[in-house]
């Protein structure tokens, strides 16, 4: 019998820092040295410790999980590991083995991330090595499928969340925006290059004042926007008036999981938010003179929030200012208020306790679960773990109250009268935070919102100096018996932890010097001609017919964009979307048409992304199963779920549909399809030993259920 040894961790190495990652099953990883700890935080102790690297961790990723699996692929705790000496590995956690082991040179590892891009394909990795390498592995085999080398040192990257093919990169002196980003090949380009740059003393801006220098970027936070430009690397940086932003300062560099194309980049006193479709800064604010330094910000996924950390250990929410009246809603004949806005602007909702950290701690690591995001874990250089739970009431307002009445029918199965009768639990984010924009009614403000410190794991003290094992197990002791071990420190402490459990039970300070024994006792011109077409008349046909054409120039030239912009201009939304569609911009379309377009034209629009995205060449099905699902469209989805032989996701989607009045007793051949469905799962139910639920979605499947319930009674 092989007994895997209990760790206990402790302090954690400088090159830990940033190596942490919450993951979807609510597991936290984490480097401690050249261990990689699991720490549950719902029981707050360590369950698992991977120990195969000899050298510090640099950084940890847990595998995606928002796919589906069966026993012919099924779902495993994957996570991905680097070190410093540029050696990573993959684990299968649950059992605590390597899956693959690989490495790239002795370069260190500064980044991870784990690629979702096709449904038949969950195993690739792209990795970072130091000083300029990035390198797309296949995570199963340990294969190096491409390597891509830089001019220039960089940092760390982020994967835009709407569109897979965009990256980018943060390097010393810029930013490297990379468009051509695929899993079959490296990106032949070296990517554009961003500087920020801000004007200088003698610059006159646009008000007419003169501009300060980077140095007086607080004292006058309304005209930072202004100042901030982004310039191309083909354009001299050496221009009068204007000073480069020091990039050696940015601390960190993520993609809004929330807002399409924003870009978030942290300085230690101030926040820019970059659109990187039209490249330029849409939100910058600054703290302070007296307020602590970012150290980093979590964007949330469910609502345009940011959960900002401070260099004194404090957790600030800050959440985009709600409109009240929705500018976009707004009648004709109602006088529009002078100082309506649609700025993005963030605002502070809440602010934790300051930690009182020793002169040699410092914070390690933030994380945000990624399921309710209410929840926030600071990891200290001690070992210490901290969970923050955000505490709020639910928002009092229904979510049909957010959306037009065109939403709301467009959103709704179709032949459907579902209401919000039925409200979840206060389980997330979204729960008690509306959307910053509505359909022009006026909401309520939220809650008093508090951040509560719900759990602590303390760890080993930094350096023990001796440990004492309680005396063994016994037939004298055995109703009463823990493993517990006791371990002097440096600083006169003593720690009782339980090994069953690996968490501190008893610390008592003794003495004031170190413990050394002790013994237990127990280009210009296409702008001007479309200027020009822009001023026509737009509603006689001449000028249509002319638009039309000159829009189809452009996109045939290569200027799909300035060509959509002029299409919509006349009204033309579906033809735009075709050509949006041809050229392989799939998500712009169906945000087009969803924009712009009735709900026909809509539903043909995303007709068509459904077939690309069903296609072999693909392989998104799962993509296009939610498509279906904005569109109402129940029948074709349980119809999709049963082609791909989803048949446990077909029978819990058929129940969900009929708790929610929502039913197929007009069809005879989705009746027939929904018996399939769910003797299918009856007999995949059978075949885990399951055998109540097995009976009850045998009972529902009709005559297709009889024959499979007399197999099981006989």
């Amino acid at each position: 019998m092989k007994l895997s040894p209990r760790v206990l961790p402790g302090a954690l190495h400088q090159h830990n820092k940033g190596a942490c990652d919450w993951g979807w099953q609510s597991l936290i990883a984490y480097g401690c040295h050249n261990h990689v700890v699991i720490f549950d935080p719902k029981t707050i102790q360590a369950i698992q410790i991977l120990d195969l690297h000899t050298a510090p961790c640099t950084k940890v990723k847990w595998g995606k999980e928002n796919y589906h699996h069966d026993f012919a692929s099924p779902y495993n705790l994957r996570l991905a590991s680097g070190d410093s000496n540029g050696r990573i590995v993959v684990w299968d956690v649950a059992l605590g083995k390597p899956i693959a082991d690989f490495m790239e040179g002795n370069r260190p590892v500064l980044d991870l991330e784990w690629l979702s891009t096709q449904d038949a394909c969950h195993d690739l990795l792209a990795a970072l090595h130091s000083p300029s390498c990035l390198v797309l592995w296949n995570a199963d085999t340990g294969t190096k499928l491409w390597k891509k080398s830089f001019q220039e040192n960089v940092l760390c990257f982020a994967f835009d969340p709407f569109c897979p093919s965009h990256v980018t990169l943060m390097c010393q002196d810029w930013i490297l925006f990379i468009d051509d980003f695929s899993i079959n090949k490296a990106p032949e380009s070296n990517g554009r290059r961003f500087y920020l740059t801000s004007s200088g003393t003698a610059s006159p801006s646009s008000s007419g004042t003169n501009i300060n220098t980077l140095a007086s970027r607080s004292a006058a936070p309304k005209s930072a926007l202004a100042r901030v430009k982004l310039w191309a690397a083909g354009e001299p940086r050496g221009r009068s008036g204007e000073e480069s932003v020091a990039l050696s300062e940015c601390l960190q560099l993520v993609y809004l999981p929330s807002c399409n194309h924003h870009l978030l980049v942290l300085f230690p006193r101030e926040v820019m938010i970059l659109d990187m479709e039209i490249n330029q800064a849409v939100c910058s604010f600054c703290l302070e003179r007296n307020s602590p330094s970012f150290i980093q910000i979590i964007p949330c996924r469910q609502r345009d929030v940011l959960m900002c950390l401070h260099e004194n250990g404090s957790i600030i929410m800050r959440s985009r200012r709600r409109i009240t009246q929705n500018p976009y809603f707004f009648n004709d004949h109602e006088k529009q208020e002078s100082n309506m806005s649609v700025d993005i602007v963030y605002e502070t909702k809440c602010q934790s306790d300051t930690l009182r950290l020793s002169k040699s701690s410092r914070l390690h690591g933030f994380l945000c679960c990624p399921t309710s995001e209410k929840k926030l874990v600071l990891l200290i250089s001690d070992g210490r773990i901290l969970i923050w739970d955000l505490k709020a009431k639910r928002c009092q307002t229904l979510e049909s109250s957010f959306m037009s009445q065109e939403c709301i029918r467009v959103s709704s199965p179709v032949g459907s009268n579902i209401t919000d009768a039925v409200q979840s639990p206060v389980l997330r984010l979204a729960d008690v935070i509306p959307p910053p924009l509505t359909s022009g009614k006026v909401l309520p403000q939220p809650g008093h919102f508090k951040f509560i410190m719900t759990g602590i794991m303390s760890a080993v003290a930094a350096p023990p100096t001796c440990a004492v094992m309680c005396p063994p197990l016994t037939t004298k002791n055995w109703s009463s018996y823990k493993p517990l071990i006791a371990i002097g420190t440096n600083q006169g402490s003593i720690q009782v932890f339980n090994l069953s459990t690996g968490i501190l039970t008893r610390e008592y300070s003794i003495h004031t010097g170190s413990v050394s024994f002790f013994v237990l006792l127990f280009s210009k011109y296409d702008i001007v001609y479309r200027a020009c077409l822009v001023a026509t008349i737009r509603s006689s046909g001449a000028s249509q017919s002319t638009i039309k054409l000159v829009a189809t120039n452009l996109i045939a030239s290569g200027k799909l964009a300035e060509g959509v912009q002029l299409l919509c201009l006349i009204d033309k939304g579906l033809d735009a979307c075709r050509y949006l569609q041809t050229y392989g911009e799939w998500e712009q379309a169906a945000s087009l048409a969803k924009a712009t377009l009735n709900y026909p034209d809509c539903a043909e629009v995303m007709r068509r992304w459904i077939e690309h995205l069903s296609s072999t060449h693909t392989s998104q099905q799962s993509k296009a199963i939610l498509v279906l699902l904005s569109l109402g469209q129940f029948h074709k989805v349980l119809e999709m779920l049963h082609s791909m032989r989803y048949f446990d996701r077909a029978a819990l989607f058929s129940e969900a549909c009929q708790e929610f009045g929502f039913d197929f007793q007009h069809d005879d051949r989705m009746l027939s399809l929904v018996d399939t469905v769910n003797a299918e799962y009856a007999r995949y139910l059978q075949g885990l030993g399951l055998k109540k639920p097995a009976v009850y979605f045998g009972n529902k499947a009709g005559d297709k259920g009889k024959e499979l319930l007399e197999g099981m009674y006989s």
